[in-house]
């Protein structure tokens, strides 16, 4: 996640097997897509992915910008 469409909590130095847990909190205007794993396979789509760590692993938290639609009516004037 650029640091600039909001932010990560979680990375570090874990234990083998040890439960973690990483958070992804985009900024207004930016919608959470999912963390991606190394090999860029989808492996979750919750800002917050847990899991038990079994080696080195590298994830990436990928938004988007948000579009707003608008529905706009018609009106008669009388």
């Amino acid at each position: 996640l650029n640091p600039l469409m909001g932010e990560i909590e979680g990375s570090g130095f874990y234990d083998f097997d040890s439960a973690v847990t990483i958070t992804a909190t985009p900024i207004n205007g930016y919608d959470f897509v999912g963390w991606y794993d190394q090999n860029n396979q989808l492996v979750s789509v919750e800002k917050e992915y847990k899991f038990n760590i079994q080696g080195n692993a590298d994830f990436t938290a990928l938004s988007k910008t948000l579009t707003v639609f608008r529905e706009f009516g018609t009106e008669e004037l009388l």
